[in-house]
């Protein structure tokens, strides 16, 4: 009785698991976005974004990567 519930399981899992496991949605053709640096110095960085048909509302995550280790991470929501 066990080994009927336990293999039964098992293929209802693997079945569930391929099913819902899809490559991931492509975005619209036509969106896009582009990042411009402005100006920069040796302590800051201005930098332009531009979107092309985004649907709002929508999240920007920029980071930057330090080799001492020390990564900044700053959210944009655009609305």
């Amino acid at each position: 009785m066990y080994k009927i519930n336990y293999k039964l399981s098992s293929i209802l899992l693997l079945l569930l698991t391929l099913v819902t496991c899809s490559s991931p949605t492509q975005p619209p053709a036509g969106t896009g976005i582009m990042l411009v640096t402005e100006d920069v110095s040796s302590v800051e960085a201005w930098i332009r974004l531009t979107t092309n048909n985004l649907q709002l509302p929508a999240t920007v995550t920029l980071k930057q990567s330090a080799t001492g280790g020390n990564s900044v991470t700053q959210d944009i929501i655009l609305s």
